[in-house]
């Protein structure tokens, strides 16, 4: 057994066995992939790939994260990007994991946090933490071998009149992203949106090249009278998961519903494609709206610090956090608006459709 620290896009071989790696996991994501290096959001991020070789030099597991400093990310509670093939969660190869993870972080590493789709109990063994996740921190995820009428009839009364309704109107046209001309209308409503949140919008160029990636990235967009108006972002590993990553949306027409009928466009696709699962990247109400399971995930720490000082710290900022998950939404976002604290992300990766 052993293990690789990956900086770039591997070779034939290990991308060969990377993609065998995928067939036999329960969530093999976008993230979790060899495409994870084509992003065009990690530039001056570090990013890495920890994949780790069972005894007949097959891949067993796999991370994904950035070296940010003195610490290692692997994802997030909405967006894991660790994986272990079934069979490899013994002390071995979570062992030869922690290994890749010391080799991948600088030298002043202090803290390593990485997240799963599912328990690895191992990890504490390994001086992990574990903690699983709250609230929005969970994920709606749809089960879609079962069809999309099946899905349809799931969504909440609210969500199937508002689409029904929509569609009878046929005020709008759903489609993916066809042409730069159109990337150049939707860029201004990304921005606006971005300015909402107070925060930097995807440069242009990152987020063209995204839009490029065809065999992992979808971008639909809502027209009106031939005119943008909005768009959702998505990311899929081929027989995988697909991953809502975001929207961006004109306030003007909301009333129109382009929300509800870009998810369900991509809903319909994902179904028609083959995809078994569909990712809604978070649980706000906007998405429970769309039926599927809430499902938890799990976060692992470990803290590497001489005087175990960032367990505290997070300790800390864990109870501050359910004391804030406590208060009200309303309040909480009044709240936000008078301190002017900043939300969201840098790239469309934000899930952010509240309508």
């Amino acid at each position: 057994m052993r293990f690789e620290v990956l900086r770039e896009y591997p070779n034939r071989e290990t991308e060969d066995k990377w993609d065998r790696f995928l067939s036999r996991v329960s969530f093999p994501s976008h993230y979790s992939a060899p495409a994870y290096f084509r992003e065009p959001f990690w530039k001056d991020k570090m990013p890495f790939a920890v994949l780790v070789f069972d005894d007949s030099d097959e891949i067993a597991a796999v991370a994904t994260g950035l070296s940010l400093g003195s610490g290692i990310q692997c994802g997030m509670f909405v967006r894991p990007q660790v994986a272990i093939a079934p069979g490899a969660r013994d002390g071995g190869s979570l062992g030869l994991l922690f290994d890749g993870f010391r080799a991948a972080g600088s030298k002043d590493l202090s803290e390593i946090t990485l997240f799963s789709w599912e328990p690895i109990p191992g990890l504490k063994d390994l001086g992990f933490s574990e903690r699983i996740s709250e609230g929005e921190e969970r994920t709606v995820v749809l089960d879609l071998s079962v069809g999309a009428d099946e899905i349809f009839s799931s969504f909440s009364p609210s969500r199937r009149n508002n689409l029904r309704k929509a569609m009878k109107r046929s005020h709008l046209e759903i489609a993916d992203l066809s042409s730069e001309s159109e990337l150049r209308e939707l860029y201004p409503i990304h921005a606006a949106w971005c300015r909402t949140k107070s925060i930097a919008p995807t440069p242009y160029d990152d987020l063209k090249c995204a839009w490029q990636l065809k065999e992992n990235r979808k971008i639909l967009v809502a027209k009106h009278e031939g005119r943008v108006i909005a768009a959702s972002y998505f990311r899929f590993s081929s027989g995988g998961v697909v991953e809502y990553a975001g929207n961006n949306s004109d306030p003007e027409f909301l009333h129109l519903k382009p929300n509800d009928l870009l998810m369900w466009e991509s809903i319909k696709w994902a179904c028609d494609s083959g995809f078994p699962k569909f990712s809604m990247g978070g649980s706000h109400t906007f998405l429970q709206r769309f039926g599927g399971e809430i499902v938890n995930t799990y976060r692992y720490q470990a803290d590497l610090s001489w005087l175990k000082t960032n367990r505290f710290k997070n300790n800390a900022k864990s109870l501050f956090l359910g004391l804030y998950r406590a208060i009200p939404n309303d309040l909480r976002q009044k709240a936000k608006r008078g301190l002017g604290i900043r939300s969201g992300s840098i790239n469309p990766d934000s899930n952010a459709s509240k309508d």
